[in-house]
C-alpha cells in the first residue's frame, strides 16, 4: 500500500519537462554522441592544417617574395596562393575560353563557373575560389569520416581522415584548386548510392565530371557499385540505374560547348597534347621512360622534383593496392582509385601524380588501417604536417608543388 501511494504522488506531483529542457537534453545527448565528438576533433584538426598553411605561406609571401623567373615571364602572383593553375582559372572566370590560348581548355569550367558567379556579386575570383576550396575541404572532412564509418570501425575511420588531412599533398585541398570540392562530390557521390539515392548520386557526379576531366570516371565506377548492391543479378536492376546516365553529363556539356565555340569537343585533350606534351599510348610510355631518364640525369632540383615526387606517389600507390585488396576495399572504391591513376598516367607524365593521388581516397583507408593498430606511426604525422607547411612555402613563392 505505501509503494503504491508513492507512485501516485509521483505521477500527480511529476512536472513535465519544458520545451526548453528537452532541448537542452537533446543537445546534450548529441553532444555525448561518439561520432559526433570524433567529427569535431577532425574539424579542429582540418581547422588547423588550414591555419598552418596560410601563416606559412603568408610568411613566405612577405618573406622570400616571388621567384624572378615567374616575374620575367609575365605570371604576376595573386594574393598569397594566387599561382601556378590558379591563375589559368583567374583568366578563364574573367574572360572565358573564347579568345584564350587554346591549352586553356585543359582546365575544366566548373571552378571557373564558380569564380564568375562570384564576380558578380562583387567578390574577387582568387576569393571565389579559395572560399569554395576551404567550404569544401569542411565538408569533406565530415563526408569522408560518414562514408568511411559504413565498413570501418570508428577508430580506423578517424585515423582515415587524417591521414587524408595530413598526407602531404592535402595543401591542395586549401587553395583555389578543384582538389577540394572535387573530392567531395565523389566522396557524396558514393555515400549516396552506399545509401540508395541514385539519383543524388548521379547528380553529383556529373558535377565532379565538370570539375575535372576525371570525374568522368565515376561512371563506371558508381555502376559497379549498383551492381554489387543488385547482389549481382540482372533482375534486380530496376529504373533508377537510370540516374548514372548523369554522372559524365558535366563533361558531356563541356564537350559540347567547345564543340559549339571551337568545333572540336575534344579540344581538352588535344591541348594536353600539343602544349603538354601529354598523349596516351605508346608515346606516353616513352614519355615516363624519358622522364625517368631525365631525372636519373639531371643534377638541376627544380627540374627533377616534379618528376622524383610522382614516382613516390606512383609506388605508395603500387604498395597500397594490394593491401586495399586484402583489406576487402569495395569494388567500387578500389576500381575509381585504379582508374584515377592510371588516366593520367596513361599521358606518360608522372609530374603531379602527387596531386592526382587524392583522388585514391581508398589509399587513405588502408593508412587509416595502420595507424590505428601501429601507435609508432602517428609521430609522422608532425613530419607530414611540417611538409605540408613547405610546400605552401614553395607554392607562395611560386615554386612547382604539384
Amino acid at each position: 500500500m505505501r509503494t503504491f501511494s508513492k507512485v501516485m504522488t509521483g505521477v500527480m506531483f511529476h512536472r513535465a519537462s519544458s520545451p526548453k529542457e528537452k532541448s537542452s537534453a537533446a543537445i546534450r545527448s548529441w553532444i555525448a554522441n561518439p561520432d559526433v565528438s570524433v567529427a569535431a576533433e577532425l574539424s579542429l584538426v582540418w581547422l588547423a592544417i588550414a591555419g598552418s598553411v596560410y601563416l606559412s605561406g603568408y610568411v613566405a609571401h612577405h618573406m622570400f617574395g616571388t621567384a624572378s623567373w615567374a616575374i620575367s615571364e609575365g605570371f604576376p602572383p595573386q594574393g598569397i596562393f594566387g599561382r601556378w593553375d590558379v591563375l589559368n582559372y583567374i583568366r578563364i572566370a574573367e574572360e572565358g575560353y573564347v579568345g584564350a590560348p587554346d591549352y586553356h581548355a585543359v582546365w575544366f569550367p566548373g571552378l571557373p563557373l564558380l569564380m564568375a558567379l562570384g564576380s558578380r556579386a562583387g567578390i574577387a575570383p582568387l576569393t571565389t575560389g579559395t572560399a569554395v576550396a576551404l567550404l569544401s575541404g569542411a565538408l569533406l572532412v565530415q563526408a569522408f569520416y560518414r562514408l568511411a564509418l559504413l565498413d570501418l570501425p570508428r577508430d580506423v575511420a578517424k585515423y582515415s581522415v587524417l591521414a587524408l588531412l595530413l598526407f602531404p599533398s592535402s595543401f591542395f585541398l586549401f587553395i583555389a584548386y578543384p582538389e577540394s570540392p572535387f573530392l567531395l562530390l565523389a566522396v557524396g557521390a558514393f555515400w549516396a548510392a552506399r545509401r540508395g539515392h541514385w539519383a543524388l548520386a548521379g547528380l553529383l557526379a556529373a558535377l565532379a565530371s565538370g570539375l575535372r576531366i576525371t570525374g568522368v570516371l565515376l561512371a563506371p565506377a558508381l555502376l559497379l557499385e549498383y551492381l554489387y548492391a543488385a547482389g549481382w543479378r540482372w533482375r534486380a536492376i530496376r529504373a533508377d540505374i537510370l540516374w548514372l546516365a548523369l554522372a559524365p553529363s558535366g563533361m558531356v556539356a563541356y564537350m559540347g560547348y567547345l564543340a559549339y565555340e571551337f568545333g572540336n569537343p575534344l579540344r581538352f585533350y588535344t591541348a594536353q597534347s600539343v602544349q603538354f606534351d601529354r598523349t596516351v599510348g605508346a608515346s606516353g610510355l616513352q614519355r615516363l621512360i624519358d622522364d625517368i631518364k631525365l631525372l636519373l640525369s639531371s643534377a638541376d632540383f627544380e627540374t627533377g622534383l616534379p618528376i622524383f615526387l610522382g614516382l613516390v606517389a606512383l609506388a605508395l600507390f603500387a604498395a597500397a593496392l594490394p593491401l586495399m585488396v586484402r583489406l576487402r576495399i569495395r569494388i567500387s572504391y578500389l576500381a575509381f582509385a585504379v582508374l584515377s591513376i592510371a588516366a593520367p598516367l596513361a599521358t606518360g607524365r608522372p609530374d603531379s601524380m602527387n596531386r592526382y593521388i587524392l583522388a585514391a581516397f581508398p589509399i587513405f583507408f588502408v593508412m587509416g588501417h595502420f595507424s590505428s593498430r601501429f601507435v609508432a606511426l602517428r609521430p609522422l604525422g608532425a613530419i607530414f604536417v611540417a611538409l605540408i607547411a613547405l610546400s605552401a612555402v614553395r607554392f607562395a613563392s611560386y615554386y612547382w608543388v604539384g
